[in-house]
């Protein structure tokens, strides 16, 4: 199984909205890995994104979203509001 890495996205928004934070688990050997493959998947390019590097996911984490079985390259998104 790949590592998997757990990162943050926050988008800012048009007119002072609140930024849109979404919360997704990034199968790759690496965090730079996984930052270009969310960007890639996403089309996360512009300034006015960021992504947050927490850590790598543990294998509860895993099973509580149920992404156990996530192979390198696949990205899930947890959660987004």
């Amino acid at each position: 199984m790949a590592r998997v890495w757990k990162i943050i996205a926050h988008t800012e928004r048009i007119e002072d909205k609140p930024p849109l934070t979404e919360w997704f688990l990034v199968a790759a050997a690496d965090q730079k890995s996984a930052a270009k493959t969310l960007r890639l998947r996403r089309d996360l390019f512009g300034a006015h994104q960021h992504l947050e590097l927490v850590g790598e996911a543990d294998k509860k984490l895993l099973a509580w979203a149920g992404a156990e079985n996530l192979k390198p390259g696949e990205v899930y998104q947890v959660a987004g509001f």
